[in-house]
């Protein structure tokens, strides 16, 4: 079971279309609950950027405080 290398052996989801649908699902369904969840004090909010070890320990200290 090889994985294919050729560029039009991809995903049918990896098209532009299937970007823009993924996006507005984002946007109608997922976005809202940063809001919803940051209402209710509910919502932690930890930089993603770095290397793996230093983000989990973000994760780590907004959960401990």
């Amino acid at each position: 079971c090889g994985a294919e290398t050729s560029a039009d052996s991809g995903p049918d989801d990896d098209t532009e279309s299937a970007v823009r649908v993924r996006l507005e699902n984002y946007r109608r369904q997922t976005a809202p609950l940063i809001e919803w969840y940051g209402a209710k004090g509910l919502l932690l909010s930890i930089d993603g950027e770095g290397a793996p070890d230093l983000v989990y320990g973000r994760f780590e200290r907004a959960i401990r405080a």
